[in-house]
């Protein structure tokens, strides 16, 4: 609660360390105090910055736990602090020193900087930001001996040094200690002889150079201001200094404030002239560009009257009234500090006016100590009185006057500092209006009675409908400081509750929003003060009414604060005003505490309407909901609320039927938008839970039901802003009439779903979803019930209509509304058109089908998810287990609807919004999920030919039939023979076969997998969830043993499956590589992955593949041992499963030539792989190659030429940067030891990747030659065995790359250097019978083949 100082005491019964992470105790002390030790010793750390970096990160997570730093507080700061006194004190010493062995400087304060203290000080200043400041400074050395040393360094700051204010703003603060000393301060004053301590005071001295350093310190923007007037003021509230500089600062800040007096003008100027002045404080006039001075003279002033004495501050109050009348003389009147400051002036000259006595006539609810509550206990049962006869006990610290003796010291300037106040609580600041409430509080407990009623009178009539958000504020604070300090009598109650009731519920409209957030929580204080100022008997009339505002607030407001505020105040009346006077408030409590109100649908929807079932509270909620929440502006708010009322219509229906429903169904039409919106609402949910009652909803009622969307039609309220929100309720009200099975005319039924299906084509997904969710209820209601067949006329108004719509609309909203709606469609509808719906959908599937202009992820989203649902619905075709003769999938559309699904996670559309295939690929997976679970729960027992039966009714003979693979348990059943059938189930059976082929299974499975292995968190989280459901079913799919082991967790007593944690999926998703089933689906995922932008992805999928391919060279090394004792010849291939790993990466290469959103990612995973040590980069190694022995090369056959080969594929006519560089990285690990002869480029992987890098040192791209340059000059370099069998051609070949300006743009003169080194290296020389780069770079025709490549790409590139 913002304005509730208490709110933490929320009576939570549970374990603290279970319930909350907040620290119990400084839990790094020790830690802290050795680095301060370290920070604080003589040799400082190097890393000053470092050190105090990691303090202030370790102090920053106590900002809302401060008081656990207390303990130590005193050892931190005496280490600190300690060390700073002596850092100051000896260059003190040693300035002094310097004074007398050489001549006076023309300056005398040098500036004085040490990087240990400014360290430190910035650390003190980190405990004054977390503790406070009044908290800190009493830690501080206030020895008399250290007011001349501090003062001298703080005079030695460089002020222009903006970065180490901290430290100027410390020693501000120590000075405003160190001035207290208890005697005269000239008596240390070093400056003024023995004999001149008389006339310390008027000379330029200690005082005055004090004074000086603080009031140019006044002048600043920061901290330092703050610090400056506390240290002013601490200095001029001494005994000695209220004569004399009290009585020249005052007048000096009059002129500042902009009222001069002409005589205190002429006294300024002439103890000037005479220089008896305080060191220049009365010649410091506010300048006419110093903007910040007026409101450090403002802080001075503030803490001045609060800590000097009244009797010497009496004389000034009416000139600083003035000053605060006029305001500042600067444009600072209209800043939010500026005003707070003069609204604390001002309260503070009243508090300087009255005498400092608490009046008489106050309530006080009990002693203030809990030792004086136990003392007038024990007196009580010594039968003493126990106090005035006002049912009080006596209390307080201050002396108790006679109140007519009171009355006579009111004096007039009151009045006008009260009406400022009272302005100052409809300010348009929140800080302003709080401080203007504290000062009412404080002021009205020492006026007389008459007086303060008048105060109270005045704040009670500041709530009128017309006032704005920030007078409603500002009262509620004013009204909680009054009952706080007794100010507001219990007769004043009766006119006070009311007024802070509507302050509970304060919301007021403006344009789409809302405004009173602040009003309601500081009403919820108000609350929380009336339960600690008065006792159970005078608030016992009014807490009804508390009560139930105050839990509607806690309930129901839209704001997590209020709501906490509320349940916060409500803990606290129940606490102290008792049980008997809340109704059922322990209760309540257990259900509504300040934590689970957090969650606002909680609070809707669980804890409302567990706290309504109390009967005093019951109608007061449903009230509130239906004719405040249900038309508030928030559309959730509204939704949230209509919910509720669901939930609660069993607790009062003759209400609800008698007084709510009518209201609503008048509202329905009404202007407002948020009336009929949340009307319309109201009425849907209201008849759903009041169908589910055995109460009788009247036949006039009913038909004003049914008639409200034709109504709102004829109104065509459809239209206009929020005609979304209109189009949302009324199909939510047809689901809710559907839902209620209210009975309809078919002519009704025809108009309602007219209504629906112009909903269906809106293009707003919202109203197209609520429309669909109406379509499956009204149609399941009225036109699914029934085992007959559908009349046509049905059949061809709904199936064909959406059949229709689907296949030649081009509005795109059409075709995804309609698909969904099939798939909402109940299975007597579905049936007869089943197969033509699979074609239609099919047709939306179409690589080429376009929605209009374009290809439309979302209608191929809508169109997998309506497959889902129409499995669903359907079922398949059972024979046994109790419904044969059931209608459903036969075993051909159930192949089919799978087919069509597998087809949609091969969908990787990308369009301007992202990977849109996305969408479709997770739509298919649960599509996958919703078919596998619906058909692998029936089998076939005796073969395909016999008959389809329930799973659970068929055991099967296998004893461990969780772990085998299905081919050996099917093996192990064919020995046994048949059992009996009957209708209720199949006894053992000699063979069993799925609804699911093994084949479709296992691309099932495969399919998954694939996703399970990408790159994007939601696609493999929703893969995950999907195999942890259909493996269990999936028995006929390929290594169903080692999936199991794979994928189980027997710790977790089952499957254990977190899709969107990378880091556990893949090192399990490549353990089934060996599985050549899932071989090539798993690489093709995983190169997605590890090619991928994402970090953490990345990151595992890569330590995953490089982990799996380091225990396949475990293997192979055992093979080779094993080989070698055995006299094998084939010790030096590449391990089998890694040779078929690369494979699938060249396989990569054919089926998506061209297609850079799989050739990208595999590049990358290349480069990576040759990185990693996955693959072998020939540049460092002989290589694994196929049918390889002791390094040789196999020619064209090799895995690494094949490679070389499709590089140069993708380079052709390619004009993509990134993937040009790609390519140059990936050949580059390609590189292997020259044979300088012809023709060498056919036969060797080493010359096809050198001579791709050297044909694109001719690119057009000048950055594409200068790093292909570069990089061939560095791998020549690195790796000198490549060309040493050519004598000198490396030197010839460096000397070439390095003297050519592969930047330049004479492209022809450069590829005549790279035909040079082409034969130099026995290369075929690239312009004479190369690509399309070579010819352009020299400027030869284009061959046929050649130019229709480079065309093909150009109509690519265009998008045709």
């Amino acid at each position: 609660m913002e304005s509730c100082p208490d709110d933490s005491n929320n009576g939570h019964d549970r374990d603290e360390e279970e319930t909350s992470c907040e620290s119990t105790y400084f839990v790094e002390r020790d830690e802290v105090l050795a680095r301060l030790t370290l920070l604080a010793g003589p040799e400082p750390p190097a890393s000053l910055t470092g050190e105090l970096e990691w303090l202030q990160k370790v102090l920053d997570k106590y900002l809302e736990q401060s008081t656990l730093l207390d303990p130590a507080m005193e050892k931190m700061l005496a280490l600190t602090m300690g060390r700073a006194r002596l850092i100051i004190l000896s260059w003190q010493n040693k300035r002094l020193a310097e004074q007398v062995t050489a001549p006076a400087p023309s300056f005398p304060f040098q500036i004085f900087r040490n990087a240990q203290l400014d360290a430190l000080f910035a650390f003190v200043y980190v405990l004054c930001r977390l503790r406070g400041r009044k908290t800190v400074i009493t830690f501080f050395p206030h020895e008399a001996t250290d007011l001349e040393p501090v003062l001298h360094a703080l005079q030695s700051q460089d002020r222009q040094d903006c970065g180490l204010w901290q430290t100027r703003y410390i020693l501000l603060l120590w000075l405003s200690m160190l001035v207290l000393v208890p005697f005269n301060i000239c008596s240390i004053d070093s400056g003024v002889d023995a004999g001149q301590s008389g006339r310390a005071q008027s000379s330029v001295t200690l005082v005055g150079a004090i004074c000086d350093q603080a009031t140019e310190y006044l002048r600043d923007p920061g901290p330092t201001r703050e610090a400056a007037a506390v240290c002013l003021a601490s200095l001029l509230k001494r005994p000695d200094m209220e004569c004399g500089q009290l009585a020249v600062f005052l007048k000096w800040a009059e002129g500042v404030l902009g009222v001069r007096d002409p005589s205190a003008g002429a006294e300024m100027e002439e103890r000037g002239q005479r220089g008896s002045g305080g060191g220049g404080l009365e010649a410091t006039l506010a300048a006419p560009g110093e903007a910040f001075l007026p409101l450090g003279v403002l802080q001075t002033l503030s803490v001045l009257l609060k800590a000097g004495h009244r009797q010497n501050l009496l004389a000034f109050l009416p000139s600083l009234l003035r000053c605060l009348a006029q305001g500042p003389s600067s444009d600072l009147g209209s800043l939010t500090l500026s005003r707070k400051l003069k609204i604390k002036l001002l309260q503070r000259v009243a508090l300087a006016y009255l005498p400092p006595r608490v009046a008489s006539w106050r309530y006080r609810r009990g002693q203030r100590s809990l030792l004086d509550n136990l003392r007038s206990v024990q007196e009580a049962r010594g039968g003493r009185r126990l106090g005035p006869e006002r049912g009080t006990e006596e209390g307080g610290e201050e002396e108790e006057v006679e109140e007519g003796k009171d009355e006579e010291d009111v004096p007039e300037a009151l009045e006008d500092i009260v009406e400022e106040l009272l302005l100052g609580l409809r300010d348009r600041d929140t800080v302003v209006r709080w401080s203007a409430a504290k000062g009412l509080g404080r002021i009205a407990s020492r006026l007389p009675e008459s007086y303060a009623d008048e105060v109270v009178a005045s704040v009670l009539s500041s709530f009128t409908e017309s006032a704005p958000d920030s007078a409603w504020h500002g009262g509620c604070l004013a009204l909680a400081e009054l009952a706080r300090r007794g100010s507001l009598l219990p007769g004043r109650l009766g006119l006070a509750v009311p007024v802070v009731t509507r302050a509970l519920r304060y919301d007021v409209r403006r344009g789409q929003a809302s405004v009173g957030a602040h009003v309601r929580d500081a009403a919820c204080y108000v609350c929380w003060a009336f339960a600690r100022a008065y006792s159970p008997q005078a608030m016992r009339p009014y807490v009804q009414r508390l009560a139930t505002g105050m839990l509607l607030t806690a309930l129901f407001d839209r704001e997590i604060n209020c709501r906490r505020a509320a349940a916060a105040a409500f803990q606290e009346n129940v606490g102290r005003q008792g049980a008997r006077n809340f109704a059922h408030g322990i209760a309540i409590l257990a259900a509504a505490d300040y934590f689970t109100l957090g969650n606002r649908q909680a609070a809707y929807l669980s804890i409302g309407p567990a706290v309504a079932h109390f009967p005093p509270y019951t109608r007061s909620i449903i009230e509130h909901l239906a004719l405040v929440k249900l038309r508030h502006p928030d559309p959730s708010i509204r939704l949230l609320g209509s919910q509720a009322l669901h939930r609660m219509a069993g607790l009062a229906p003759s209400f609800l039927l008698d007084d709510i429903l009518p209201t609503l169904v008048a509202q329905v039409d009404a202007l407002d938008l948020c009336c009929r919106h949340g009307a319309l609402l109201g009425v849907a949910e209201l008849l759903l839970g009041l169908s589910q009652l055995p109460s009788f909803l009247p036949g006039e009622t009913l038909k004003a039901v049914v008639a409200i969307v034709p109504r709102i039609e004829q109104a065509r309220l459809y239209r206009g802003r929020g005609g979304e929100l209109v189009r949302e309720a009324a199909c939510r009200l047809i689901e809710c009439l559907a839902l209620a099975l209210v009975p309809l005319s078919v002519k009704t039924q025809l108009r309602l779903l007219d209504s629906l299906d112009e909903n269906l084509r809106h293009p707003a997904d919202a109203v197209r979803a609520h429309a669909v969710a109406a379509i499956r209820a009204f149609t399941h209601a009225y036109f699914g019930r029934g085992m007959d067949e559908p009349s046509a006329r049905l059949q061809a108004r709904v199936v064909d209509k959406y059949r229709r719509l689907v296949e030649t609309d081009e509005n795109v909203a059409v075709t995804r509304g309609f698909l969904r709606a099939l798939g909402a469609l109940p299975a007597r509808l579905l049936f007869p058109s089943f197969p033509a719906l699979l074609d239609t959908i099919e047709t939306q599937l179409a690589p080429n089908r376009r929605v209009g202009d374009e290809p439309d992820a979302e209608t191929r989203r809508n169109g997998i998810l309506a497959l889902g649902e129409m499995a669903e619905t359907l079922g398949v075709e059972v024979s046994g287990g109790g419904r044969r003769g059931a209608r459903g999938m036969n075993s051909a559309q159930v192949h089919r609807l799978i087919s069509l699904l597998l087809k949609g996670t091969g969908d990787y559309a990308m369009d301007k919004r992202g990977d849109v295939g996305s969408w479709v690929r997770m739509a298919a997976l649960q599509g996958l999920e919703k078919t596998v679970t619906l058909a692998g729960a029936y089998l076939f027992p005796y073969g395909p030919g016999c008959g389809l039966f329930p799973r659970q009714s068929c055991q099967p003979l296998s004893v461990s039939d969780g772990v085998k693979d299905a081919r050996t348990d099917d093996a192990a059943a064919t020995a046994v023979g048949t059992a009996s059938i009957g209708d209720a189930g199949v006894g053992r059976f000699a063979s069993s076969t799925s609804l699911i082929s093994p084949e479709l299974m296992t691309a099932i499975v495969s399919a998954v997998l694939k996703q399970l292995c990408e790159k994007l968190d939601a696609v493999r989280e929703c893969a995950g969830r999907v195999l942890s459901t259909i493996l269990p079913l999936a028995r006929d799919a390929e290594a169903y043993s080692t999936l199991l082991a794979v994928f189980s967790s027997e710790a977790e007593g089952g499957l254990s499956l977190k899709g969107g944690d990378s880091a556990a999926v893949y090192p399990r998703a490549v353990r089934l590589l060996g599985v050549r089933a899932y071989h090539e689906a798993i690489v093709a995922g995983l190169v997605i992955s590890v090619g991928g932008l994402t970090e953490s992805v990345v990151k595992a999928s890569v330590a995953a593949v490089v982990e799996w391919a380091r225990q396949q060279r475990l293997s192979k090394r055992e093979r080779q041992e094993e080989c070698r004792s055995n006299a094998c010849e084939d010790g030096h291939k590449m391990p089998p499963r890694l040779q078929e790993f690369f494979e699938s990466l060249l396989g990569l290469f054919d089926a998506h030539s061209g297609n850079d959103r799989v050739i990208m990612p595999l590049l990358r995973s290349l480069d990576l792989f040759y990185q990693k040590g996955v693959l072998v980069s020939r540049a460092q190694a002989a290589g694994w190659e196929v049918g390889s022995e002791d390094g040789k090369h196999a020619g064209k056959a090799s895995l690494s030429w094949r490679l070389a080969d499709r590089l140069l594929r993708e380079v052709t006519g390619c004009r993509n940067v990134t993937k040009l560089l790609a390519c140059l990285r990936v050949a580059l690990h390609l590189l292997s030891p020259l044979t300088f002869r012809a023709g060498q480029e056919e036969e060797e992987a080493g010359a096809a990747a050198l001579r791709l890098i050297l044909l694109l040192l001719g690119h057009r791209f000048p950055r594409v030659r200068k790093l292909a340059a570069q990089e061939l000059y560095t791998a020549l370099l690195l790796h000198d065995h490549l060309l040493a069998g050519g004598g000198d051609a490396q030197e010839r070949v460096l000397e070439a790359l390095l003297g050519a300006a592969w930047e330049e743009e004479d492209l022809q003169a450069l590829c005549g250097v790279r035909d040079e080194i082409c034969a130099v290296l026995v290369l075929a020389p690239l312009g004479a019978g190369g690509t399309v780069v070579s010819r352009r770079g020299l400027g030869g025709r284009k061959g046929a083949g050649e130019e229709l490549a480079s065309y093909a790409a150009l109509v690519k590139e265009m998008g045709y």
